[in-house]
């Protein structure tokens, strides 16, 4: 028997979407939004490792802490990085996160 549904799957992924971000808008911490904001303002492609150091450099602290960020954003599924030597970059999620709501960098 063919379900119905009372919502499109365009409603759907509204919906999911706009949970997702109003989540993350109160979830996400200070660094984790700087993070963001500094990864979508570069404008170089860089690996993993040498947005870690450049990321610690910026924000002046140590990179385990900029890789304990890295982890927990890759986590939610807003950074990616496919390969070791593959540049890091934001999701589609992660830059509609940043678009609406206004994230900046330092």
């Amino acid at each position: 028997m063919k379900s119905t549904s009372k919502f499109s799957s365009a409603s759907e992924c509204s919906s999911v979407t706009s949970c997702f971000l109003a989540i993350a808008s109160r979830k996400l911490n200070r660094r984790e939004k700087l993070v963001l904001g500094l990864i979508a303002s570069s404008e170089e492609k860089r690996t993993a490792t040498k947005t870690a150091q450049s990321l610690a450099e910026q924000l002046q602290c140590a990179e385990s802490t900029i890789w304990a960020t890295l982890r927990s954003l890759r986590s939610l599924g807003l950074v990616v990085c496919e390969q070791e030597q593959e540049a890091l970059t934001l999701s589609r999620t992660a830059k509609i996160f940043i678009k609406s709501n206004g994230v900046q960098h330092a």
